[in-house]
């Protein structure tokens, strides 16, 4: 078996680059109109099947690109930072084969993963992962765990010290409200007291 030198191989991605900048348009034709008129015309239905396995798939397949640029980042939580808008969104990953996962992604945009939780849906790593081990990706992006370990406990404890702060405002005016209270009652009482000196005084006069 011979191994392709590293000129073959750069002239080879060199012209697998050239061909998709080329066949773009036509691929996008073709799949997005082509094959749904294709189809269409063998099952005797051409309009039905154009909008929905064409239009409709388009629309639908846009709409859910955008919503990472727009619902992801007012939609969800922040597990990594909060220094952006960006948010991870389980509902929108399931939608975008993992690409809702917007907050980590965010802080580490290196890195080839969305869902870096094993429950997390992420098939786009899947798929990266499964052509690294064909040898057909290689040098995968990595962030370190420990870094998101420390990014996550950060915002962890961001998120108490809040919270903390929050219960302190919370005491202090307790205790204005409390002091507010004691001051009334003392005044209530002197009013109180002033009341009965001056109903004992009438009766001794009477």
């Amino acid at each position: 078996m011979t191994v392709s030198s590293p000129k073959t191989m750069c002239r080879l991605k060199n012209s697998l680059t050239r061909l998709s900048r080329s066949a773009s348009v036509p691929l996008a034709l073709a799949t997005n109109f082509g094959f749904p008129l294709l189809i269409g015309w063998l099952c005797g239905d051409l309009w039905g099947v154009l909008l929905l396995g064409g239009v409709l798939r388009l629309v639908v397949s846009h709409h859910f690109t955008f919503f990472i640029n727009s619902l992801a980042h007012i939609w969800g939580n922040q597990p990594y930072t909060d220094r952006n808008t960006a948010r991870d969104n389980g509902v929108l990953a399931f939608l975008t084969f993992g690409e809702g996962y917007h907050n980590f992604h965010h802080l580490y945009g290196s890195d080839y993963r969305n869902g870096v939780r094993w429950w997390q849906w992420d098939p786009t790593k899947w798929l990266i992962r499964g052509l690294a081990a064909l040898k057909l990706a290689r040098n995968l992006k990595r962030v370190p765990d420990v870094m998101i370990q420390r990014a996550r406990l950060q915002m962890q404890l961001q998120r108490i010290e809040a919270r903390l702060a929050q219960a302190r405002a919370q005491v202090a005016v307790i205790g204005q409200d409390v002091a507010r209270a004691r001051i009334e009652l003392a005044r209530v009482q002197r009013l109180e007291a002033q009341k009965l000196v001056a109903i004992s005084l009438e009766g001794s006069v009477g």
